[in-house]
């Protein structure tokens, strides 16, 4: 499990609110590793996150640059890079 996910796990035991990056991230890292294993193309993957950013409101919060750094660390394999720090 990443340090992400057991934030995630943290905070659904205290009831605080789950930061809206941490949560794009935790689900991007979910469907770069459906992309690896072949079940899905990976601009349909990229392109369904962006949307789901969008839908939830995280791209008009905290702007379309940063939401963008967010997927492709997740896409790129982030836990492995050290210039992504989310």
């Amino acid at each position: 499990m990443t340090a992400t996910a057991e934030k995630l796990e943290v905070d659904k035991r205290t009831s605080s609110p789950i930061d809206p990056l941490d949560l794009l991230y935790v689900r991007a890292l979910t469907m770069a590793d459906r992309v690896a294993a072949g079940e899905i193309p990976f601009l349909e993957a990229v392109d369904f996150m962006w949307e789901a950013a969008e839908f939830a409101g995280t791209v008009d919060r905290v702007g379309p640059d940063l939401v963008q750094h967010v997927l492709a660390c997740a896409f790129m394999d982030a836990r492995k890079v050290a210039i992504c720090t989310i």
